[in-house]
């Protein structure tokens, strides 16, 4: 008796299963081959577009493939329009499995198809436009990943160069003229190099450099105490990314948001430093525009850029950003 009753049952389920309706979806040379499992009822309902693999939709006597047939009837039992879209027959082409240069591609064609479908249900009355699933068998799985992906751009660049080279100056509140170092005013003095002075790029903002390896020059000075761009700045490395979108609305118009992301990693690339030593006179070299006080801390007052010491970090590139851009094109 259990069994007859399951046995009634599976009849009658398959007895109310909505006919296949042949239709054609777009018009003229571009319209499609397609086949429609809808329910019951005036909707809307949900609707998935359904995408077959390499050997197509239809088999050799012209019929929709068992396998697709039955997912049509059961889904659409469970209240779910289903869409088949025949992207083969239309294009005069038959199976396309073991074909190795195929006419139909699924990054290309084939979501130009799904596409097509979908602008087609936008203009059906029971089919709910804001629930339309992509379902595919074999290769129309990979066509699922790909009309998925279709319309987006996603790209990056970045920015690497070596540091900038930068030299170290002096001054000196008084007798430090060029007259008074080199008996010339026409040749100034050079700063003095005596000790490591680091690379020159350090992620210590206080401290870009090794400052006690600089010293002034004296008096009798030749100008050749050391040469040009002694420094070499910090190693540019920034990413920036751009993400956009196509929303096509149907005909040329189409809209087009974009966002991009400057420096997307945050890098913090110091571009600008204090590279003037202060100091008394051409004798007593005490420096005045030191970062740190005589215990080593930090001196307070020259922790804001425009008041940095001598080695401290004044500037870098720009942190993070991001910029929104909606474009409409018609």
């Amino acid at each position: 008796m259990r069994f007859a009753l399951a046995a009634l049952a599976l009849i009658a389920a398959a007895g109310t299963a909505p006919a296949a309706e042949v239709i054609d979806v777009g018009e003229g040379d571009a319209a499609l081959n397609s086949v429609l499992y809808r329910p019951q009822g005036a909707g809307p309902f949900p609707v998935i577009v359904g995408l077959h693999g390499c050997a197509g939709l239809l088999s050799p006597n012209g019929q929709i493939v068992r396998r697709f047939a039955d997912w049509g009837e059961r889904l659409s039992r469970q209240g779910l329009a289903v869409l088949f879209i025949d992207s083969f027959t239309p294009r005069g082409l038959g199976s396309q499995c073991g074909v190795r240069e195929r006419k139909v591609r699924s990054d290309r064609e084939r979501v130009a198809d799904a596409s097509a479908a979908r602008r087609w249900l936008h203009g059906q009355n029971w089919a709910n436009k804001n629930r339309v699933s992509l379902l595919g068998w074999s290769s129309g799985a990979g066509q699922v990943a790909a009309t998925v992906v279709n319309d987006w751009q996603v790209s990056g660049v970045l920015t690497a160069g070596s540091g900038t080279p930068y030299d170290i100056g002096y001054s000196y509140t008084t007798g430090g003229a060029n007259v008074n170092l080199t008996g010339s005013p026409n040749y100034p003095a050079r700063i003095r190099v005596v000790g490591d002075t680091g690379a020159g790029c350090s992620s210590d903002p206080y401290k870009q450099f090794k400052t006690a390896a600089f010293a002034g020059p004296t008096y009798g000075s030749t100008g050749t105490e050391s040469g040009a761009n002694l420094m070499s700045g910090c190693f540019d490395h920034t990413f920036d990314l751009s993400v956009a979108r196509n929303i096509r609305l149907g005909g040329n118009r189409v809209v087009q948001f974009r966002a991009d992301v400057f420096n997307l990693f945050n890098a913090a690339v110091i571009n600008l430093r204090q590279t003037t030593l202060q100091m008394s006179n051409p004798i007593d070299q005490a420096v005045q525009n030191s970062q740190f006080n005589a215990d080593g801390t930090v001196n307070a007052a020259r922790l804001a850029p425009k008041n940095a010491g001598f080695g401290a970090a004044t500037g870098a590139q720009a942190m993070r950003s991001v910029q929104v851009q909606l474009r409409l094109q018609f």
